[in-house]
């Protein structure tokens, strides 16, 4: 039940720390619909429509993510066969770090500054 609580909680940390105010948006909106259908479940006498709705919302998360992970995995096949420059888009990753005092620390400043 801890690790339940945690993978619920964790998430609200770092998106306040992070001020990532969709994805806390998202999150409320997830919980309050996820709380309201187990609030619905654990009623006694159970009412007809309950097991239809609990199928539909959970359904429906699954598509969601299975569709999220379809694009995903797309997405980064077509960036390592290059096709993301037919679209024109750019990989903006980060290289390797370099260590102060390092030869090449003074070329990775130089890189940074051109941005």
């Amino acid at each position: 039940m801890v690790t339940l609580f945690q993978m619920w909680v964790v998430p609200l940390y770092f998106t306040i720390k992070l001020n990532w105010w969709r994805f806390l948006v998202i999150w409320v909106l997830f919980s309050a619909v996820t709380a309201f259908v187990t609030f619905r479940a654990t009623r006694k006498p159970l009412v007809q429509t309950t097991p239809r709705l609990v199928y539909k919302w959970f359904l429906l998360i699954y598509k969601i993510s299975y569709a999220t992970g379809i694009v995903g995995y797309m997405a980064v096949m077509f960036t390592l066969f290059g096709l993301n420059l037919l679209f024109s888009f750019q990989q903006n990753l980060p290289g390797p770090r370099v260590p102060q005092g390092h030869p090449h620390h003074e070329d990775e400043e130089r890189d940074v500054m051109k941005l």
